[in-house]
């Protein structure tokens, strides 16, 4: 469900999601759904109304009554409870500029206020009016709501006990080792990664430790091969999904040995391409679906380092923990204008932390799966040939930030330096300062 996503309007319940805007008259004893022309294809409820993407981002109730739903690529508007829209295009993306998604209300006046402690400041009121198109840079949304676009140093805290102490900045933006490869989602689509499942997160002990990314995104939204390379498996995977993997022609040599790298694609309701086809850089090879383990419409991405090209150690129906993934937001380029965060998380006898909580980065986007924490790896997952990391996240906006986890009991905290198209390297041990 997305953050501001549900509310009644006399009897009924509307809930904005990433498959629709569900509604239901009769406290969920049946539902309809108000969707796209693909979703309603696939709707197992009756069609309410259609809008011209399923992936909504959030629905309001205007003052005049009107109701107002936010998706991709734009936001529409309707004057009889659902049943009938008027859509309102967004100013078009492309790849060298990723716009704010923030919805564009501009006939109606609609108002709020909250309040929110700073870092080192004291409690600041917020009041924003949707008078024109929210532009980039003025507003973004965090977990606290849509707040005005704060500078670096303006960081929400940890919490009042974690900060009372700001270290100093030990840790710095270098070059980053091997992001060679682009998105599978074009960035004209939803590019964003799911922050609630990223690679190696068990969402607070409650999945399997995750072996890839996702991105949520409609069902039949072209998906891009992220680099050159040949086809090595086209067809149904692991519990039936529709899975398609590329061998790049691109190589890792790291510690005196060639790696050979592969991207494996899932959940696809549909597969364009069939092995041994070559491919090209952000060329289709398939469309986003959820086909097999999935409870919703998107992509799962798998990044793959192995020492062979045996297909079968990279695509194995009856695999579910395949031996040489690494985490793919190593591997694919942060977004424009961000930057990554990778380190370690070491114990006082020298041992890695499994399944630790960083705090202290903020993430405005996704909002619909918005970003709480990083988590450490498990002995599921398997960290990258080059950087041995415990923990990699991209897609971070550019500033100094003061992270914090605990170690058998203790808070250790950094603080670091994040710039756009960099990685920072961080460690954190219980006995340093």
């Amino acid at each position: 469900m997305a953050p501001n996503g549900i509310f009644t309007l006399g009897d009924t319940t509307y809930i904005s999601t990433a498959d629709g805007v569900k509604v239901t008259s009769d406290d969920g004893k049946t539902w309809a759904v108000i969707t796209d022309s693909a979703g309603a294809t696939t709707a197992k409820d009756p069609v309410m109304g259609r809008i011209q993407n399923q992936y909504t981002y959030g629905i309001l109730k205007l003052a005049s009554g009107k109701l107002v739903v936010s998706y991709l690529r734009g936001d529409a508007i309707s004057a009889d409870g659902g049943r009938s829209w008027q859509h309102t295009a967004l100013p078009s993306k492309s790849d060298s500029a990723h716009l704010a998604r923030e919805p564009a209300f501009t006939h109606e006046f609609h108002a709020w206020h909250m309040t929110i402690t700073l870092c080192g400041a004291p409690e600041v009121r917020v009041e924003t009016a949707f008078l024109d198109p929210i532009v980039l840079g003025s507003v973004v949304g965090t977990a606290w709501g849509l707040l005005p676009r704060w500078t670096p140093d303006s960081v929400p805290c940890l919490s009042p006990s974690w900060a009372t102490v700001v270290p100093q900045l030990t840790a710095l933006p270098s070059a980053s080792r091997h992001t060679w490869f682009r998105r599978p989602i074009a960035l004209t689509d939803q590019s964003f990664i799911d922050q609630t499942y990223r690679f190696g997160s068990t969402m607070g002990g409650n999945f399997q430790p995750h072996q890839g990314v996702e991105f949520n995104n409609p069902d039949g939204t072209p998906v891009h091969a992220i680099g050159d390379g040949v086809v090595i498996y086209s067809g149904p995977a692991e519990a039936g999904a529709n899975t398609i993997a590329i061998r790049h022609d691109r190589k890792l040599t790291t510690d005196n040995r060639q790696l050979f790298l592969f991207s494996v694609y899932y959940h696809n309701t549909r597969l364009l391409k069939q092995v041994g086809d070559r491919v090209r850089a952000g060329e289709i090879i398939a469309l986003v679906g959820n086909t097999g383990r999935a409870t919703n419409d998107h992509l799962h991405l798998e990044v793959h380092a192995a020492p062979t090209t045996d297909s079968s150690k990279i695509v194995d129906p009856d695999v579910r923990y395949p031996p040489f993934n690494t985490n793919p937001e190593l591997w694919i380029a942060p977004l424009p204008g961000t930057g990554l965060v990778a380190g370690q998380v070491w114990d006082s006898q020298g041992q890695p932390v499994p399944q630790a909580h960083i705090y202290g980065l903020v993430k405005p986007e996704p909002e619909e799966t918005p970003f709480s924490f990083i988590e450490t790896y498990g002995p599921r997952n398997h960290a990258d040939p080059v950087y041995h990391e415990h923990f990699a996240i991209s897609d971070v906006p550019p500033g100094d930030y003061t992270l914090g986890v605990e170690i058998e009991g203790k808070k250790v905290l950094r603080r670091i330096r994040v710039a756009a198209g960099k990685l920072t390297w961080v460690e954190f041990r219980p006995d340093a300062h």
